[in-house]
């Protein structure tokens, strides 16, 4: 309640803080409706200050199926997003929204995705 409070909207996935995910944040992800999205590798965009740095790790860790964690709050990452974005498809990667990856991959609450190595619920 307090999100949708906060937010105007209710919540509809749970990225857990730092990753940490384990039986109870799925229980709690259960209760709440709400299947868990992680990634496959960070912009590490938190640690500078400077668009390019950002842009060049965010191409290096890019791969096929991956997700890579961005921070909406840090400005330098919002102000690259387009250069970055367009870069990505012209090297030929279609971009979608961790909505689609959670109707793709049919999660259900309390479902992680991508799941840890040795994760099972």
């Amino acid at each position: 309640d307090a999100v949708k409070k906060a937010a105007g909207v209710e919540p509809k996935l749970l990225r857990p803080p730092y990753g940490l995910a384990d039986l109870q944040v799925s229980d709690v992800a259960t209760e709440f409706g709400m299947p868990m999205i992680l990634w496959t590798a960070g912009s590490h965009d938190w640690d500078t200050k400077n668009v390019e740095a950002i842009k060049k790790k965010t191409l290096e860790v890019a791969e096929r199926d991956g997700i890579i964690l961005m921070h909406d709050w840090v400005k330098q990452t919002v102000d690259g997003m387009p250069s970055i974005i367009k870069t990505l498809q012209s090297k030929g990667y279609h971009l979608v929204t961790v909505s689609d990856v959670v109707k793709r991959q049919n999660l259900q609450p309390g479902d992680i995705f991508p799941g840890p190595e040795g994760w099972e619920k």
